[in-house]
């Protein structure tokens, strides 16, 4: 299976501004300061300036405009290169160092980027030296942990990528070792391993069996890939930064690779489960991970939902430069074959033996189910075309030049073999699926028994998916609160009470205050129950609270973007002494964050936690007319409808029910709308009495 050259594919749509976005940033943002700083290149070798090489010698062959300053970095890169063929800077701390090695890897394999695209000899040179060096060294491996084996596993792609041009066996036998001892090693012990560096070393086993023919590595490849993805792996397919256990917070450097790959492993395998995790991790995971300037996270954090500043030194160049590896992979091909893999809008030429075949892709999805291909042979000719359908959805109508077609389908793709013309228009259409999926990659807070399909079963948060994409995330422990919505931004902006060790308190839908007492909705609730239904998901939790009182909640998930959601609370309050009467009731609440902190330490120990903190802008709040800033406790006009909104996210929500009052609280880290079926001031029946409120929530995909 052959990937497309980057010359030959321009991409369009939102894979292809975030592309840019990543570009741009890389060029005038933070990350080009990092390419030389002194401080980092002392201790991680050549790393930043790799990075650096490779991801802009990628754009340069994807843009065709070359980019400044870029020969003038390589020469500098190479240098710093010593007698022995290392690259080292002003402090020399020794090849053991695993950073450094770490480092030697990623500019092994900028110098071939590179080369590959300039074809001076000088360069594959530098890389010979240093690939020489990284050979004569290898018997060190023997003296490294297991744990730090790792970060000596990223040469491996280079060594295997040189060997192609330069025929010293050496170079394939460093690679073989460096293997040997990485596959030997991995998850013997209970101690944490760097997922990125693991990641690379994977990357390159997967060139290391294609280019040796040695498959005997491929079972134990793809069983350490199952295990990842079934014990660290989350439901939108982020990793933390360490395995197999980390905090909360994702390493945006390590979704790239993973999805690198699982792209590697679908092209040797064609197993359709391998493209689904890229998709999913894509889609849902690294566009998450990418900031509005372009860069990438430090940390990302479903569960605590949180993204903290840019990694302008790592995440920003692996991010970016995966964004131009995913492209590669939107159309693959071989003899005869076109397999269109993602929908993504794009336009590519790829070359058949059969000759030259235009394909120009037009979809918006996942907004749109709809995609239409255009194919352009540059002679009649017959070849087959096949169109994967997404994870999760089901193939529609295939309209073929206007006329419904059947097709088969193969391995998860629609297939049409056929003979070809110039202005061939193939539309077909998706069904996307909705279900629930419980995480089984847990880190923080405690399991909750959910009732589904019949069985108890433990977790602490569940996805609701839509096709690929993940609609949105509800964190059971936390009083079932959304912590996750799929918009285009600020995915995680809606307030989830911060990190386990900061300030700020948990969110609460719910607020019940009596004579001596409070209940609150942020602990586990006392049952949780998944449903499928004709219409969607539905999600029931229920907590009681005072002298017998209880609230239950009904969450109904509608498919489709923008993400839609039914609700219903009813609040049921049993008999009151005197001297215990029910104070005041805010039910329903909808909380935007105004400030986030994250937890960013990985030992879950308090006193060692890094606090990293996040602003958005104000929230604004409106019932019927124009957008303010409201007031802490300020009761706003009843009229059965509100905007809630920073200019980044905003819910339109519409109610009905026993709603008196809509009451606005605004706090250090959020601000939110209450209902209640009191007045302020009311006083509250000591009798039982059940009341009920519902609700139509919409948030926009913007």
């Amino acid at each position: 299976m052959n990937c497309l050259n980057l010359e030959d594919i321009t991409v369009r749509g939102e894979l292809g501004e975030r592309t840019e976005r990543g570009r741009r940033n890389l060029i005038e943002g933070t990350p080009r300061t990092y390419v030389w700083d002194e401080e980092f290149n002392n201790e991680w070798g050549p790393e930043h300036p790799g990075r650096w090489l490779e991801v802009m010698s990628l754009f340069q062959r994807y843009t065709g405009e070359a980019v400044p300053g870029l020969r003038e970095d390589a020469e500098r890169l190479m240098a710093h290169q010593c007698a022995d063929g290392s690259i080292t800077f002003d402090r020399d701390v020794g090849f053991f160092h695993w950073h450094r090695w770490f480092g030697y890897g990623v500019a092994l394999n900028a110098l071939m980027e590179y080369f590959e695209l300039c074809q001076d000899k000088k360069v594959l040179r530098a890389a010979e030296r240093l690939a020489d060096y990284l050979a004569s060294c290898r018997w060190a491996l023997h003296e490294v942990s297991h744990r730090h084996i790792s970060w000596f596993s990223p040469p491996i792609r280079g060594l295997v990528r040189l060997s192609k041009y330069v025929s010293k066996p050496e170079y394939l036998e460093t690679a073989r070792w460096t293997t040997d001892h990485l596959l030997s090693s991995l998850f013997v012990t209970d101690e944490s391993y760097h997922s990125t560096s693991i990641m690379l070393g994977l990357v390159g086993i997967t060139d290391f069996c294609e280019t040796t023919g040695e498959n005997r590595y491929l079972k134990r490849l793809i069983d350490l890939w199952d295990k990842i993805k079934t014990e660290i792996i989350w439901v939108t397919g982020g990793s933390p930064e360490n395995y197999p256990r980390s905090s909360g917070g994702s390493e945006p450097c390590t979704t790239s690779d993973w999805i690198r790959l699982s792209l590697r492993l679908w092209q040797i395998t064609g197993e359709a489960r391998f493209m689904e995790a890229a998709e999913r991790a894509l889609r849902n995971q690294l566009f998450f991970e990418q900031l509005p300037n372009g860069g990438f996270s430090t940390n990302c954090n479903i569960d605590q939902g949180f993204r903290a500043h840019e990694a302008g030194w790592c995440c920003s160049f692996q991010g970016t430069l995966n964004l131009l590896n995913v492209a590669r992979f939107i159309y693959t091909y071989c003899e005869d074959e076109i397999w269109v893999n993602l929908l993504v809008e794009s336009e590519c030429t790829v070359p058949l033996a059969s000759g030259k075949v235009k394909l120009t892709q037009k979809t918006e999805f996942p907004l749109s189910n709809k995609v239409q291909l255009r194919v352009e042979p540059e002679k009649k000719s017959a070849f087959v075309i096949r169109l994967r359908i997404p994870e999760n959805c089901e193939q529609g109508n295939v309209v073929l030049n206007g006329e419904m077609v059947a097709c088969n389908m193969e391995g998860g793709y629609i297939l049409l073999s056929r003979s070809w013309q110039q202005g061939d228009l193939l539309e077909v259409s998706l069904v996307p699926q909705m279900k629930w999926e419980l995480e089984t990659a847990t880190y923080e807070g405690e399991l909750c028994q959910v009732e589904y399909e019949g069985e108890v079963k433990l977790t602490n948060r569940v996805a609701v998916l839509y096709g690929p994409i993940v609609l949105a995330i509800f964190r059971l422990a936390h009083g079932c609160d959304l912590s996750w919505v799929y918009t285009k931004e600020y995915r995680e902006v809606l307030d989830t009470g911060g990190a386990a060790f900061s300030r700020f308190d948990r969110s609460c839908s719910d607020i019940i205050q009596w004579k001596g007492g409070q209940f609150v909705t942020h602990r586990i609730p006392d049952k949780i129950a998944l449903h499928r239904e004709d219409r969607g998901l539905t999600l029931v939790w229920e907590s009681s609270f005072g002298q017998g009182s209880r609230i239950s909640h009904t969450v109904k998930m509608l498919p489709g973007l923008p993400l839609q959601m039914e609700c219903e609370e009813r609040i049921t309050l049993a008999p009151t002494e005197a001297k215990k009467p029910i104070q005041s009731i805010l039910a329903s609440g909808v909380r935007i964050a105004t400030q986030k902190e994250a937890n960013l330490d990985i030992t879950f120990q308090p006193g060692l936690s890094r606090i990293a903190s996040f602003n958005y802008p104000p929230v604004k709040v409106a019932t019927g007319g124009s957008m303010k800033i409201p007031e802490d406790d300020e009761v706003l006009n009843n009229t059965g409808q509100y905007r809630l909104s920073n200019g980044a996210v905003a819910v339109k929500c519409t109610y009905r029910g026993d709603v008196e009052a809509v009451v606005c609280l605004k706090k250090d880290g959020w601000t939110g709308v209450y209902l209640s079926p009191f007045l302020p001031g009311d006083k509250i029946s000591g009798e039982e009495r059940t009341y009920r409120i519902s609700r139509r929530l919409i948030i926009p995909y913007s």
